[in-house]
């Protein structure tokens, strides 16, 4: 999944979760988390939640921070960096597995 992908899918569930009828794009540099922020408490568990079904990825609550989700780029970058550890591990699995058959 690229980023442009997790992006879009991101920006979709921002909009539900805020419940915006907006059809505009969200701009990457619009805070969504913290005081300042376009999403209250709840909608920022939501999205959370929203999040990790969306994308079969587990936040931690230490990664639940103004550095990974204070912007819908920031966001990104954090959902993106979370499939490349699942894909990772995946492939470490599959790898050992296929020691383990070949030996």
């Amino acid at each position: 999944m690229n980023r442009t992908t997790i992006r879009k899918q991101l920006e979709a569930l921002i909009k539900k979760v805020n419940h915006s009828k907006d059809s505009k794009t969200i701009s990457e540099n619009v805070i969504l988390f913290g005081e300042q922020g376009v999403l209250d408490s709840v909608a920022t568990i939501k999205l959370i939640m929203s999040v990790e079904e969306a994308f079969d990825i587990t936040v931690e609550e230490n990664e639940i921070s103004p550095k990974n989700f204070q912007t819908i780029a920031a966001l990104t970058r954090f959902v993106e960096s979370k499939l490349i550890v699942g894909l990772t591990a995946t492939l470490a699995l599959f790898l050992r597995l296929a020691d383990t058959v070949l030996c």
